[in-house]
């Protein structure tokens, strides 16, 4: 959960500035994602998937600079290292074995969570916690299309990071129902945005 609200305190200051046209909105964003690998690791690198998202997606005038998106990484990697190269020193076997080994790795590619069912366990559980969340996330959809048709910033934000988080749970091998709170507040937006 804290990871969540972290990224999607990263989403919001892009929401707010499309372009990270301030400093402040650059160095927010940046220690806000590195924040969030911090508290859940991958986590964090969505807020720049999304990112990378919206800028092939925006219109030319509204993208973000690649120099102010590398400030943006800049930032996290400096809030995100210490914690990373401290443990790599102080317990490399444990850093080894538990956050690559077991959490990216096993959980991540081999699925060791041993959860069945893997291609429709998201979106059963998803209609099963929140039926009506995904009636009006689907009829929300069709609005979504044509505010990305007109290219309005903000839906483009928003849009890239549901996308960017679907992608991640499709990818991850590893089943939590925990995940799906990364995915809640960009169905909302959806809904509440475009119905």
């Amino acid at each position: 959960v804290v990871a969540s609200m972290l990224a999607l305190a990263a989403m919001f200051q892009l929401a707010l500035d499309p372009a990270l046209d301030r400093r402040r909105s650059r160095i927010l964003f940046g220690v806000l994602a590195g924040a969030a690998v911090l508290a859940k690791s991958v986590v964090g690198v969505l807020p720049f998937v999304a990112l990378a998202a919206y800028w092939f997606a925006a219109p030319r005038s509204a993208r973000p600079r690649l120099s102010r998106m590398v400030e943006c990484a800049a930032v996290a990697f400096a809030v995100a290292a210490p914690w990373h190269l401290y443990q790599i020193a102080a317990h490399p076997r444990w850093f080894w074995i538990e956050f690559v080994k077991y959490q990216l790795l096993a959980v991540g590619v081999s699925e060791a969570t041993g959860v069945t069912g893997y291609p429709l366990f998201y979106p059963r559980r998803l209609f099963a916690m929140d039926p009506a969340l995904v009636v009006f996330t689907a009829a929300g959809v069709f609005g979504a299309v044509r505010a990305l048709r007109m290219r309005d910033a903000v839906s483009m934000a928003g849009v890239g990071w549901g996308l960017a988080v679907a992608a991640a749970l499709t990818v991850f091998r590893g089943r939590s129902l925990s995940y799906l709170v990364l995915l809640l507040p960009g169905l909302c937006l959806v809904a509440g945005l475009f119905l």
